[in-house]
């Protein structure tokens, strides 16, 4: 038994590098990063790696030979985070908001890693990052509706509801090649809420 069972107690763990390494909410509402050692896995043993942070939201780590990947969450947009004894970096993306998280990645000891995105203006696109590197390239990607460039507007707002809730506004423009200026199209919300992430689909 790795840990035993508490109540409200949630965690996960993964491996990397010979270490255990534990998401948990003890103690963090929203989750901070432990890790112990393969010969005591009992919670007394755990040492923080990452703090809880009231602006961010923990989701997950995924542990390779070198290296952990992290999911986090920040004003309602995901953010992938690579750590390793040397290098603390976030994968740099191409727009302002998204939806990423990590697709299939069955090699452990790897340098790249396989992530799944997706925007207002980008269909749902498989891509892989170098971490030595830090670059990234599309593998597979679907191609959008009809024929027009878009571009994206981002947008930060809060509302009060009993607390701070997450909210980011998009407004999409077109620009077609006939016209000489870019016209709102329409105007979207891309809204986080109890672990809720929804965005429309492109017409």
């Amino acid at each position: 038994m790795f840990q035993p069972r508490e109540r409200d107690h949630e965690y996960n763990v993964t491996e990397s590098d010979g270490k255990f390494y534990i998401v948990t909410n003890w103690q963090a509402k929203n989750f901070r990063l432990m890790s112990c050692d393969p010969s005591n896995t009992n919670k007394a043993a755990w040492k923080e790696v990452l703090p809880e942070r009231s602006d961010v939201l923990l989701e997950d780590a995924s542990g390779f030979a070198k290296h952990l990947v992290i999911n986090e969450r920040k004003e309602g947009i995901v953010q992938i985070r690579v750590k390793s004894a040397t290098e603390d970096t976030y994968v740099k993306f191409p727009e302002a908001s998204y939806v990423a998280d990590l697709g299939p990645n069955a090699e452990y000891e790897t340098d790249k890693i396989r992530l799944s995105y997706n925007s207002l203006t980008t269909p749902n696109t498989d891509m892989e990052y170098t971490i030595s590197t830090k670059n990234w390239m599309f593998s597979k990607k679907k191609k959008s509706a009809g024929d027009s460039t878009r571009t994206i507007m981002k947008v930060k707002e809060f509302m009060q509801m009993p607390e701070m809730v997450p909210k980011s506004l998009f407004q999409l423009y077109i620009k077609r090649e006939h016209r000489k200026t870019e016209n709102p199209l329409s105007c979207s919300m891309h809204m986080v809420h109890m672990g809720i992430v929804w965005i429309p689909d492109l017409i």
